[in-house]
């Protein structure tokens, strides 16, 4: 799927979907890219979350917000997705996501 379709799910697709993860429904805007257990997206470069420390996840999330990732000089279409992306989630969310993504990666394999 080229990059302007996912952009176009990114925006269209609501904020609950048939696998929304009860845990965290801040979550579900994340799962059109990384999947519904932040399992990652190899086919357009969405990486998966979970094992990745929340204080990293914390610092991408504001930069992308900020600007300072996903600038449209670096053409790299992925990295601009997650800007909007980023821009569309408001900030007092990202607690609860990242309280869940640590939680999600805690899991036994198969523990969903």
């Amino acid at each position: 799927m080229r990059w302007p379709q996912r952009l176009l799910l990114l925006l269209v697709v609501p904020l609950f979907s048939s696998q929304t993860l009860s845990a965290s429904a801040e979550f579900t805007h994340c799962t059109v890219c990384h999947g519904s257990l932040a399992q990652g997206n190899a086919s357009i470069l969405a990486p998966a979350l979970t094992g990745i420390e929340p204080w990293y996840l914390a610092e991408a999330l504001a930069a992308y917000r900020a600007g300072q990732r996903g600038q449209a000089a670096s053409l790299d279409l992925p990295a601009l997705e997650m800007r909007i992306a980023a821009r569309a989630i408001p900030a007092e969310q990202d607690s609860s996501i990242l309280q869940f993504l640590d939680q999600l990666g805690r899991q036994p394999c198969g523990q969903p």
